[in-house]
């Protein structure tokens, strides 16, 4: 009986289940969940007897197929523009709508990543070949300048808009960003082989140009497995005479997409919070700060805390300002241009007597 019902049964589930979650923001009870499975089920059976098998079976069937076909042509073309329009924004409030932009547009908030003036940013690279050449077309060096290198994975690329803002007069900024370009995933034999050879590539680039500084940073709780690695690249940094080496800690990573969090709270209090405790417990972000704080203590390099800046006993900051637009992330933990600019203006002090 189930099997006859079944597929009307999944269509139920869309309106009843899953569009309560994305209009919500929040996901059902069980006890919701439970409830909307017997109304699916009645609504199923009745969906089959009105509906399905009138339509399916009896006279005039060529004149419903063409109908149907009609019927689906035209919800798919609905269903395009709304697309196209990325949904009916305008039905929510202004605030609202710039924390979906900002959901949309995601690493496109971040120069590190993405700018308006040249596109993608060939220092910052996923799964295609990091290409050297194009890299350094976009981070010209001033020879009259020192140079600070930033290494590392995406949450590296997205410290590049505060180290612009604040040492972009004084010093080049070289960037050297990959997925998985961690310096303790160097030897990392489990990553995909265009992940290794571009960290390989970017390492050997580093030893070779030999910048004044060096700021390693990453998502640090991916690689807890693999922190001894970084005596190894630590000492090959400063054989080459690269002796003024900073790593900087993880950002707080959310257990959902903040703008996500932010419009659940907008819609319940009419306001937005200043900061939020809800962070995912599996990064255990406090826990890998304690031990990469010791780790840099012992190899005798400068350790910058991202979490003790962006986070207190009252929780974690998300945005600058009561403005939307001013939210420190677009996802669960990569920073916006704003956010990386707040947290590199917070690391200043510190920074400014590394960086001398």
């Amino acid at each position: 009986w189930f099997g006859l019902i079944s597929y009307p049964m999944y269509l139920w589930h869309w309106p009843l289940i899953s569009m309560r979650r994305i209009v919500t923001l929040e996901a059902p009870s069980t006890l919701y969940c439970a409830g909307a499975f017997v109304a699916c089920t009645v609504l199923a059976w009745f969906t089959t007897k009105l509906i399905e098998n009138p339509l399916r079976f009896g006279e005039y069937g060529k004149i419903k197929t063409i109908g149907l076909f009609l019927v689906m042509m035209a919800l798919g073309g609905i269903g395009y523009v709304l697309f196209t329009k990325q949904g009916l924004l305008k039905r929510f409030p202004k605030e609202i709508q710039e924390l979906q932009k900002i959901m949309l547009d995601a690493s496109k908030r971040n120069i590190g990543f993405y700018s308006k003036e040249n596109g993608w940013n060939p220092c910052r690279v996923h799964k295609e070949p990091f290409k050297l050449k194009e890299c350094k077309e976009r981070n010209i060096i001033n020879p009259e300048k020192k140079t600070i290198a930033i290494w590392g994975d995406s949450h590296a690329a997205a410290l590049i808009p505060g180290f612009k803002k604040y040492y972009g007069g004084n010093f080049n900024i070289m960037q050297r960003t990959c997925t998985e370009c961690s310096a303790v995933a160097i030897k990392r034999k489990t990553s995909e082989r265009v992940f290794i050879n571009n960290n390989k590539l970017i390492f050997n680039d580093i030893l070779s140009e030999r910048p004044d500084y060096v700021v390693i940073a990453n998502r640090w709780a991916n690689y807890r497995k693999e922190f001894n690695i970084l005596k190894d690249i630590v000492d090959k940094l400063r054989e080459r005479n690269i002796n003024n080496i900073i790593i900087v800690g993880d950002v707080p990573n959310w257990k959902e997409k903040l703008p996500k969090v932010m419009a659940r709270y907008w819609i319940k209090n009419n306001r937005f919070p200043k900061k939020w405790k809800k962070l995912d417990k599996r990064t255990d972000d406090y826990g890998v700060d304690n031990r990469l704080s010791e780790l840099a203590d012992n190899l005798g390099v400068e350790y910058i805390s991202s979490i003790k800046f962006l986070c207190n006993d009252e929780g974690c900051f998300t945005s600058a300002t009561d403005n939307p637009e001013d939210i420190l992330y677009f996802d669960r933990g990569h920073l916006t241009n704003v956010g990386s600019e707040y947290l590199v203006g917070k690391m200043k002090e510190q920074l400014d007597k590394s960086l001398r």
